[in-house]
């Protein structure tokens, strides 16, 4: 979780927002919003398996390569 006044000052060029998590349009001026899933949150067995989802929202073109 980030406050609004530290997203505000960020550099952050991606606000990554899991799911029914809502965003203030105007936190977001300038940057790209991706959706992921609410279980990436939790912590348990299937940390690697979040790491590729919260990678693939960050860097859309993963997917590509990796269907290669």
């Amino acid at each position: 979780p980030i406050s609004p006044e530290a997203l505000i000052t960020s550099e952050a060029s991606v606000i990554l927002l899991s799911e029914g998590a809502r965003l203030d349009p105007r936190l977001a001026e300038g940057r790209r919003v991706e959706r992921i899933p609410g279980w990436v949150e939790v912590p348990g067995p299937a940390l690697g398996q979040a790491a590729w989802e919260v990678a693939r929202a960050v860097h859309p073109g993963l997917a590509e390569r990796e269907a290669r």
